[in-house]
């Protein structure tokens, strides 16, 4: 991708790099915008894995449906095996009892050029009709708290396109077996706002540095 478009990137990859250390962002970036400008997208790896989530939420048995593609990605590579089953876990674990999935509208976060897709996003049902519009991290490394705020922050301002109505969550679902992050009430919203934006800058400028 070229530095007179736009630049689009995933709300996970986003999160990764607020969560980088000043050292690693640019060679974060740079990565990222090669796999991007490659054409094998940054989320390709667990691509099959975001979309068996999606059939898992209204499969008969959950953990069957989701240790088919664990199989797969194990005969496919090892690691990839262990990757995927560990992630399975952390959803199953954080999945309530007799909830269903939901469609979501596709959504995004913009800040001038910069266009962060929230995409693998699900919506969930609990079976007294609360609903809860989740991103889920699969990756080993942890999203930093900043990274689940500033996700949890572009979700909240979706919310009411993605899937009206919902509780924005985000599940890193290799975080100590599963762990769900919300945004409380008394968050300051008007500084997180300041704090996404100042980050989309310094993206786009490692950006166009790479």
């Amino acid at each position: 991708m070229s530095e007179d478009k736009m630049i689009e990137i995933g709300g996970i990859q986003f999160a990764g790099f607020i969560g980088a250390t000043a050292r690693q962002a640019s060679n974060v970036v740079a990565e990222q915008k090669k796999l991007y400008a490659g054409g094998a997208p940054a989320w390709s790896y667990y691509g099959p894995f975001y979309r068996a989530l999606r059939g898992a939420l209204n499969a008969p048995d959950p953990q069957a449906h989701l240790e088919r593609v664990v199989e797969r990605a194990a005969a496919q590579n090892t690691a990839k095996g262990d990757a995927f089953r560990d992630a399975a876990a952390g959803f199953l674990k954080l999945l309530p009892a007799g909830a269903t999935g939901v469609r979501v509208n596709p959504a995004t976060w913009e800040d001038a050029d910069l266009t962060v897709a929230l995409r693998n996003a699900l919506g969930v049902r609990l079976k007294n009709g609360k609903l809860f519009y989740v991103m889920p991290h699969a990756k080993q490394h942890p999203l930093s708290q900043d990274g689940s705020d500033a996700v949890l922050r572009m979700m909240e301002l979706a919310v009411d396109l993605a899937l009206p109505g919902a509780v924005p969550l985000v599940w890193d679902l290799r975080r100590d077996g599963g762990m769900a992050f919300k945004l409380h009430g008394n968050t300051n919203r008007d500084a997180l706002d300041s704090y996404l934006q100042a980050q989309a800058a310094a993206y786009r400028s490692y950006w166009n540095a790479a």
